[in-house]
């Protein structure tokens, strides 16, 4: 094989690599009760980032809601309402339908009340009886939403299709990238 098409083949298989070796997949939620099936008419409003990460099979959470307060989704005494599950997961449905829980974020310390509401920052894993690649699958295809219940409001008080779905490389993928068009160029470089 001629040294410049060998060096072509290489750089054309780095490039391909690179989004093969995507670790990231991103997206966002804007709830609020007119979101819940049926719509509801909570004043509660929140906005989320959730972030897949395919190696280490894990959904991540950073979600800021304002106008429900951590004791409308705690039970007297502290513990949060809805028990392993907690009182906001993720739940496989297209916008308008319903579905089950697949990411639950059930763990107290992971929730932080602000002065009108709450934050969450958390990681959680998809349901054992769940598969993974299915959850990203529907994940995908705006098939997932948030749900955040309140013990006034057990069905759903405030709801948020996770939407503007992209994949972020991780950096040996960029990398990779960056190395195979420096030995193009170099390549290039001695052949010309």
């Amino acid at each position: 094989m001629k040294p410049v098409l060998r060096t072509l083949t290489v750089g054309v298989l780095l490039c391909f690599a690179q989004s093969t070796y995507a670790a990231l997949i991103v997206g966002n939620a804007s709830l609020s009760g007119l979101q819940e099936v049926p719509a509801g008419m909570s004043a509660a409003t929140g906005t989320a980032t959730v972030t897949i990460d395919t190696v280490a099979m894990t959904f991540g959470i950073a979600m800021s809601v304002d106008g429900l307060s951590l004791a409308d989704i705690t039970f007297p005494g502290g513990g949060l309402g809805f028990g392993s599950i907690g009182p906001v997961h993720i739940h496989l449905a297209p916008a308008g339908s319903n579905g089950a829980v697949a990411v639950p974020f059930g763990s107290l310390a992971d929730y932080t009340a602000t002065a009108t509401g709450f934050d969450l920052v958390a990681t959680g894993s998809v349901l054992a009886s769940l598969d993974f690649a299915d959850v990203v699958s529907a994940f995908l295809v705006e098939g997932t939403y948030i749900n955040v219940h309140s013990l006034n409001a057990p069905g759903g008080e405030i709801r948020g299709q996770i939407v503007n779905i992209r994949t972020v490389p991780e950096p040996l993928g960029w990398a990779l990238l960056m190395l195979g068009a420096a030995m193009l160029l170099l390549k290039r470089r001695r052949c010309g």
